[in-house]
């Protein structure tokens, strides 16, 4: 989708990190308020009211936006939760990233915690999310739960032995900058890495 093409997007807030790497947890701090100092000249006080909306759900997000565009008579602001295992399957064809193509300012915020902090969230998450698949499967008898739950432990496994291996998380970081720079080449750009250690 090219510019022009669609629903405008005044400004969009984009949260980006590997998976467990804090980007919920930051937009649900910025829906609570107040906004962090180091953010503060940078987004708008109203971002924590803007709709917020995963990567894999912008396509249906921006067809809705589009269909409904007669009925707004304000800018549309959006925060967009982007999951950079998404740079490696889809590039910058990435349907999500129509949002960024559409916009006129956009703030990008990666969250970037240490390799070990990265392992230790994903590693909590991720067994939060398989006790809840097993005790899915354990009720229901479900060979499709009993799949799901070595389904997500296989994921899992890929994914911290994906953070460990020297040079990875940088690398999708970096080729995650190159595509918003192409992506994003028309608009205001304003970009800060959250690094946590």
């Amino acid at each position: 989708m090219s510019r022009g093409r669609g629903v405008p997007v005044d400004c969009v807030l984009v949260v980006a990190g590997l998976k467990g790497a804090g980007k919920t947890t930051l937009l649900n701090r910025l829906a609570r308020g107040p906004i962090p100092p180091a953010l503060s000249n940078l987004v708008p006080p109203t971002v924590g009211q803007w709709p917020q909306v995963a990567a894999r759900d912008a396509e249906s997000w921006l067809r809705h936006m589009a269909e409904s565009r007669r009925a707004r008579r304000r800018p549309l602001q959006i925060s967009l939760h982007y999951d950079l295992t998404r740079v490696s399957e889809f590039g910058a064809q990435d349907p999500a990233l129509d949002i960024l193509r559409l916009a006129k300012r956009i703030v990008v915020i990666n969250v970037r915690p240490s390799a070990e902090r990265l392992i230790a969230q994903y590693r909590r998450r991720e067994s939060q999310k398989i006790v809840r698949l097993a005790a899915r499967a354990a009720a229901s008898a479900d060979a499709q739960s009993a799949s799901d739950v070595v389904a997500s432990l296989s994921r899992r496994d890929w994914h911290i032995s994906a953070y460990r291996f020297p040079g990875h998380v940088d690398e999708v970081h970096d080729r995650w900058s190159r595509i918003v720079a192409e992506v994003a080449a028309d608009a205001d750009l304003s970009i800060i890495d959250v690094r946590l250690d």
